[in-house]
């Protein structure tokens, strides 16, 4: 993947948004199209996407001293 500042000004095929003239830009490898080297389209796609909660079990002790397994959710 080759990385270098844009020496004119065009539109990313990515995002459809405008590549400035110095602006940072990649050329994918078989592909003849330059694009944004941190593209405003990957970043907005990657909020939008929600992680999945992280799910634990662990033991803790119940109101007779005894161990039982309980499953904890992290947001």
């Amino acid at each position: 993947m080759w990385r270098m500042q844009a020496k004119l000004g065009t539109v990313c095929p990515r995002c459809k948004g405008y590549i400035k003239k110095g602006a940072w830009i990649v050329q994918d490898e078989g592909n003849t199209r330059w694009s944004h080297a941190v593209c405003p389209g990957d970043v907005q796609a990657r909020k939008a996407v929600k992680a999945e909660p992280t799910t634990y079990s662990e033991f803790v002790p119940d109101e007779d001293g005894n161990l039982i397994e309980v499953e904890r959710t992290l947001e």
